[in-house]
């Protein structure tokens, strides 16, 4: 979030009145704001499909147990065998629809690899970077630096649905990680090999939707032809 020294010293026009500049950083935050929610907005059908993925196999279970518990003569190291699965099943269920809420309600906000991150997103996001003709390659060596997970669910998400909503889009787009100065960015580089034509939004993802989140999250955001670079949060871990 800019401080209202760093909006004295970007205004145009000279120093602004504490009011001004008080208004201005609540007028980031509130596009901030918007930019997070329309990023939820964009994945709820993708984490609704995640949940009801992860819930399936239950069910299936469950079937084949009932049909066996009624049955004449019951099998019952087969029931057992069924009884144990749905254990099990129901766990990997449970995580995996804490980690679909989690985007929606987060209640800590750990620090992931690289790598992971960003592999984690591009995983939700499938399903709109596919609709464009966008094939993501995730260059990102494993276990190279961290950042927090929210990060990725806001910054980088808004940066992929931003390509995703171009006039034009289409071919490979390569994710790695590059050194810009003193500090890790992650740069996202398109090579376009066809002009699809995006598909009609009510609300597209515009490039001042994601610097204001990168704004608030006190990183960068830079655009050079069909390169993008998104600064890492500081501290980055390792």
């Amino acid at each position: 979030m800019p401080t209202p020294a760093d909006l004295a010293r970007t205004c145009p026009t000279g120093p602004i009145s504490g009011a001004s500049l008080d208004a201005a950083a609540a007028g980031q935050q509130t596009l901030a704001d918007a930019a997070r929610f329309a990023v939820l907005c964009r994945v709820a059908p993708m984490l609704r499909h995640d949940m009801a993925g992860a819930l399936q196999p239950l069910g299936m279970v469950a079937m084949v147990l009932q049909r066996r518990v009624q049955a004449p003569e019951p099998d019952l190291p087969a029931i057992a065998k069924n009884a144990a699965s749905i254990g099990s099943l129901t766990k990997e269920a449970a995580a995996g629809c804490i980690d679909a809420i989690s985007w929606l309600a987060p209640r800590e906000d750990p620090a992931v690899s690289l790598n992971r991150g960003v592999e984690s997103v591009l995983k939700v996001l499938m399903v709109e970077l596919s609709g464009v003709g966008l094939e993501a390659v995730n260059e990102v060596a494993p276990g190279t630096a961290g950042a927090p997970q929210g990060f990725f669910r806001t910054a980088l998400a808004a940066t992929l649905l931003a390509i995703c909503d171009q006039p034009t889009v289409g071919g490979r787009l390569h994710i790695s990680v590059s050194q810009d100065q003193a500090s890790l960015v992650l740069r996202l580089a398109l090579a376009q090999t066809t002009t699809e034509t995006v598909i009609t939004r009510t609300r597209r993802m515009e490039w001042q939707d994601v610097q204001a989140i990168a704004t608030s999250l006190g990183t960068t955001l830079e655009r050079n032809g069909g390169v993008v670079t998104l600064g890492l949060p500081v501290p980055c871990g390792a």
